[in-house]
């Protein structure tokens, strides 16, 4: 959400004005998070669940980065020496960290990616960012109905973008 290696990025703010927007309008939307960058911190875990329950973000997939052979990232992580699962990239699961980010450890990112999807769709969140007050995707299909189903999931320990 700020200027990066990939160019310029959108700011909080930005998101905010949209997603209201898109919510008065009624248009239901999925917000998609990358974790492992580096400038990502460990506070980035707890910031994020703020930022969507703030929003009241009705469905939410979290991800590791996971630079593909042949981009310039994963050039640099090369050479920096930093992969330490050059096979994670093939896996479905975006849950594995294939490569160790400058402000935390590996282990750190697989433990707060699990975290902050197993909160986001903990039922204290849920009712939260569903419930009270209603929103206007709390009965669209992909809503409550999802949420629900990603807590099962999450509890599991399994990835939601598997089941999505």
């Amino acid at each position: 959400m700020r200027t990066g290696e990939c160019g310029k990025q959108n700011h909080v703010k930005d998101y905010i004005d949209l997603l209201k927007a898109m919510e008065k309008r009624r248009l239901f939307y999925s917000l998609n998070l990358m974790f492992g960058l580096d400038h990502d911190t460990p506070d980035v875990f707890p910031a994020t669940l703020d930022f969507l329950e703030k929003v009241r973000a009705p469905l939410a997939f979290f991800s590791i980065v996971s630079p593909r052979e042949g981009t310039p990232l994963r050039a640099r992580l090369n050479a920096e020496n930093r992969v330490v699962d050059p096979t994670a990239d093939q896996f479905s699961s975006g849950h594995v960290c294939m490569f160790v980010p400058k402000n935390m450890t590996k282990e750190q990112v697989e433990k707060g990616i699990d975290w902050v999807q197993r909160s986001f769709y903990s039922p204290r969140s849920i009712v939260k960012r569903l419930l009270y007050p209603k929103s206007p995707f709390t009965f669209h299909r992909d809503g409550l109905p999802s949420n629900l189903f990603f807590h099962y999931v999450s509890r599991k320990g399994i990835d939601t973008v598997e089941y999505y």
